[in-house]
């Protein structure tokens, strides 16, 4: 006998018919479309109205942030790098060019920080520009990166956890706490009262990995705005915020050049200014209002207390092998939300074109992921040996690289976007008008529009539920829900029920602008993998400091591509489930970033002194292994597309000839 929740007898419009699961409770909220959610929240007054204006500021200065203190911090750990070098083989002395800028040292000519090059190092200008000092370097970088990624891939189950349960504000705060600790380790590292090398430097990693650290930025940012905007227009919205943090990037390396000039040539001064940045920011998000609604948080908490318990009811081994297993359990949890049928259907949710749609997308993306992060691993270096760039021109590269950003996501993109949709919506439209003459029985016969259609089943569907009924040969509600099931197909609704939409299906006009946008985001994502095979393979082929530039402004045309991912991944979670939906996607980020860590750095400190090169073939074998998986994404959107559009032809056809 099934175990169905009982039909209600009063069903309203948002009544579900056929509930996805036993234990989905009836939910007024979760049956709420993304209009009725959204136009709640013009009822709420400005300044406690989530909106993605609040973001702005907080974007814009956490960018800032980045682009002032991404070349000093990294600079200023080679420096460690190489101070701790030249005094483990007895070469310390006087040499003032060795940790600054210009003629100045680290710390504005403190002479502890000087030191007499020995070995090969004495070609260089400044000895710690030698390929194998720059080895050890891209080395200790991998390592933190890797102890961090590591760490966090044990913590950021738990934090990105918060984001249903107590709201997006709480993991805004993980984020911004952590950064400044970094900060201020950096700075005390870089004195001259530090003892310990680049040991501190470990514990600054564990900390931050420990805290979720960076990780957390996309998916706090991403549910913001998927909680205050329409899917539609979301990739959009979410390329305006790639467009603030490219202009933190133009701002930043220019402002923290001018800083450490003006400060005597130390890198820390930059550190320095961060700090002051990010302290202001805590002020700031205090202030911002809370996005998820209070309905969500009740329904995660719960979701997660019964959870709780079901785990309290199983038996609890006292070794501390099962207390490992059940905590590496809790760790990897939040990835299982990508499992077929873990994602609720619910009025907000777009259907997937295949069970495995989820998996596919995110391999994808963590391709992508893994040559946009594994470059940056290891760029410093490979610039630094390759070319011998100081923070100067590493200034001049960043400063280059938020300026392509913000012509990318302010020009590029949106311009894009409106030629794909000039060209391909009108072709698209033009074809189904040309279908649905076909299909038609005669052109004299009068056509049944699909909100009148829809009516029209509802109303059966209605009589259908208030005729009493005697079970036949099985369980009365079986019976009930095979009956409605017949009515659903006569008015060519069933596939879109099967599929976890509402009782009273959208406007076709709505459902084929949510097709047409998915359609946008799925090429744009190809595109994406397109670009990155294409900025990652000239580098080795053509070598030259004029291809770095080249190669950075295609990869920044290629992230936003991530954009598309971050629309398509909540476009198939409910506003309860996306926390999880993106707490999932950064445990598996976390993951591709300790292995890129790993790998570049690797092998970078293999053919640093031979090919330094090398490690962007290994970017674009990555690049090329996403291409082909996006091919089998598309034929798979192909087919469901094709599928959709055949059954609703066919529904067109019956509900024509019944009229």
């Amino acid at each position: 006998m099934a175990n169905h929740d009982p039909l209600p007898s009063n069903p309203t419009e948002t009544t579900r018919l056929l509930p996805s699961s036993p234990d989905t409770p009836n939910d007024e909220f979760l049956l709420q479309d993304e209009a009725t959610r959204l136009a709640a929240l013009k009822l709420i007054p400005w300044y406690r109205r989530p909106s993605i204006f609040w973001l702005v500021p907080l974007i814009l200065l956490i960018s800032l942030v980045i682009g002032v203190a991404a070349s000093p911090a990294e600079q200023a750990i080679l420096q460690i790098v190489c101070k701790e070098y030249f005094d483990e083989h007895g070469q310390a002395g006087h040499h003032p060019g060795l940790l600054s800028t210009s003629s100045s040292s680290l710390n504005g000519g403190d002479p502890s920080f000087g030191f007499h090059a020995g070995d090969n190092s004495t070609q260089y200008e400044n000895p710690c520009d030698a390929p194998h000092i720059q080895a050890l370097g891209a080395i200790l970088f991998s390592k933190l990166r890797a102890l961090k990624n590591v760490t966090a891939l044990l913590t950021v189950g738990y934090w990105t956890g918060l984001l249903d349960r107590y709201g997006r504000k709480s993991l805004i705060w993980a984020m911004l706490l952590p950064a400044i600790f970094t900060q201020l380790v950096i700075l005390y590292s870089s004195s001259a009262h530090n003892k310990y090398g680049s040991k501190l430097l470990y514990i600054e990693a564990f900390v931050q990995g420990a805290t979720g650290g960076s990780t957390l930025l996309d998916p706090s940012l991403q549910s913001y705005a998927a909680d205050t905007t329409s899917r539609d227009g979301r990739s959009l919205i979410l390329g305006y915020m790639m467009v603030l943090l490219s202009i933190g990037m133009i701002i930043g390396p220019t402002l923290g050049a001018y800083v450490i000039e003006h400060a005597g040539g130390r890198y820390t001064a930059a550190l320095e200014v961060t700090v002051v940045v990010l302290t202001v920011l805590l002020a700031y998000v205090y202030i911002i209002p809370e996005s998820l609604p209070a309905e969500a948080k009740r329904r995660a908490n719960l979701e997660y207390e019964q959870a709780v318990l079901e785990e309290a009811k199983l038996p609890q081994g006292r070794s501390w092998l099962s207390k490992l297993g059940r905590y590496l359990k809790n760790v990897f949890t939040p990835i299982l939300i990508f499992v077929p049928g873990r994602i609720d259907t619910t009025g907000d949710v777009v259907p997937m074109p295949h069970k495995y749609t989820l998996i596919l997308l995110i391999t994808i993306s963590e391709l992508q992921q893994f040559v946009f992060f594994g470059i940056a691993d290891i760029f410093i270096p490979y610039t630094n040996v390759r070319f011998h760039w100081k923070h100067l021109e590493d200034g001049y590269y960043y400063t280059f690289i938020g300026l392509s950003s913000f012509f990318v996501f302010m020009v590029l993109y949106p311009f894009t976007q409106w030629c794909y949709k000039k060209l391909f919506f009108k072709k698209e439209e033009e074809g189904n008008d040309v279908a649905k003459k076909t299909t038609a029985p005669s052109a004299d016969e009068p056509t049944h529009p699909a909100e009148e259609r829809n009516a029209h089943a509802e109303a059966v569907l209605d009589s259908a539920r208030k005729t009493p009924r005697a079970p036949r040969g099985g369980d009365f509600t079986d019976s009930l829900m095979a009956e409605e099931e017949t009515v659903l197909e006569t008015a060519g609704l069933l596939a879109a029920e099967r599929e976890g939409r509402l009782d009273s299906a959208p406007p076709q006009g709505k459902l084929e602008t949510t097709r047409q946008t998915t359609w946008l985001e799925v090429h744009l994502f190809g595109v994406s993998s397109v670009l990155f095979f294409v900025s990652s393979i000239i580098i080795p082929l053509y070598e030259r400091e004029s291809t770095v530039f080249v190669s950075g402004f295609i990869r920044s045309a290629g992230q936003a591509g991530l954009t598309n991912y971050g629309s398509l991944l909540t476009m198939y979670a409910p506003p309860h489930q996306v926390g999880k939906v993106l707490g999932g996607s950064c445990v598996i980020d976390t993951i591709t970033l300790t292995i890129s860590a790993l790998v570049y750095g690797w092998i970078f400190s293999r053919t640093s002194g031979t090919m330094p090169a090398f490690v962007f073939w290994i970017a674009s074998l990555s690049a090329g292994l996403s291409i082909l998986v996006w091919v089998v994404v598309w034929s798979l959107y192909k087919r469901h597309d094709q599928k959709v559009t055949q059954q609703q032809l066919q529904a067109d056809s019956v509900a024509t000839t019944r009229s």
